[in-house]
């Protein structure tokens, strides 16, 4: 999951430099309808080459379903115990970053630290490259150290710490600011670790849809955290050359403490690490084991 993640990030990338010597060579307008067709290519692509199940795998028994059944199993992925405690971080978690990354980095380059356009494209691509390197390395962590808990606080821990740091002092040296934005990409990269965690708790009849349940809560706070922190420069005057640095710390501020309440919620979060396979099955419930292998002499 990580490298599929790791994989994403790759067009993040190219939303940096190439992006801007894109419109700057052949304008907004045809740069967009160039991305636009790109877009159409790769599902084109998508429909014509992806398969539902590995080859040679046939394809399961299944009744068709109806939008009252839908409903229901949505509703009871949300009851199955303990699982909202892990959609609070999830909720958070890549939302924190595609705000920061997609919606906020470039405009604090440019109104704090004065960069021009391709600079900032260097530095989003600087950022990419370290969300790149975080889910490359945090990714394996769970299972080396066994936990999936603590492997996902601690990132989260150190997003926090990292967006307090911009809080306090937006208006730091240049140099300085890139690395902390660079840092930041590289340590909100637990997300994956958060979703493994989550997949844990569904029954696998329902896997499916437990997962579509993970994404909508995921994108759910990529929708409603830019829209919020685009209202706090509205409450602080607009210099001459953009958002005053005020308005950044409050920014920064508003994704922290966002953060911190995703947080909080996911420390009340069973730890299920990868040696116990999946969640306990909960009394009177449907099965939330997963098919795995158990070591020698462990049990749940």
């Amino acid at each position: 999951m990580s490298r599929v993640w790791a994989g994403a990030m790759l067009g993040i990338a190219a939303a940096g430099t190439p992006l801007a010597v894109a419109t700057i060579t052949i304008g907004w307008r045809q740069t967009f309808i160039l991305v636009g067709a790109i877009s159409a290519l790769v599902g084109v692509l998508f429909l014509l080459l992806v398969r539902d199940r590995p080859p040679g795998t046939p394809e399961p028994p299944r009744e068709r379903e109806t939008l009252s059944s839908a409903l229901h199993g949505f509703v009871t992925i949300l009851r199955l115990p303990g699982l909202l405690r892990i959609f609070a971080l999830q909720t958070v978690a890549y939302a924190v970053l595609t705000t920061i990354l997609g919606l906020w980095a470039g405009t604090y380059l440019h109104d704090v630290h004065g960069l021009t356009s391709i600079e900032r494209g260097n530095v989003l691509i600087a950022m990419a490259l370290g969300q790149i390197f975080g889910l490359l390395v945090i990714g394996p962590l769970d299972r080396m150290l066994d936990t999936r808990k603590w492997v996902a606080v601690a990132g989260a821990t150190s997003t926090l710490a990292v967006l307090l740091v911009l809080a306090i002092a937006p208006d730091l040296p240049t140099p300085i600011a890139i690395v902390l934005l660079v840092l930041l990409a590289a340590v909100a990269a637990y997300g994956p670790v958060v979703v493994s965690h989550a997949r844990t708790f569904y029954p696998e009849h329902l896997a499916g849809r437990g997962v579509t349940t993970a994404n909508m809560a995921q994108l759910l706070g990529c929708a409603v955290l830019p829209m919020a922190t685009g209202l706090v420069p509205g409450f602080f005057p607009i210099g001459p050359s953009g958002y005053a640095t005020e308005a950044y710390r409050w920014i920064f501020a508003a994704i922290a403490a966002t953060l911190l309440c995703g947080l909080l919620g996911y420390l009340r979060a069973r730890d299920v690490p990868p040696s116990q396979g999946a969640a306990p099955r909960p009394a009177g419930g449907p099965s939330n084991e997963i098919s795995q292998p158990q070591p020698k002499g462990t049990g749940h």
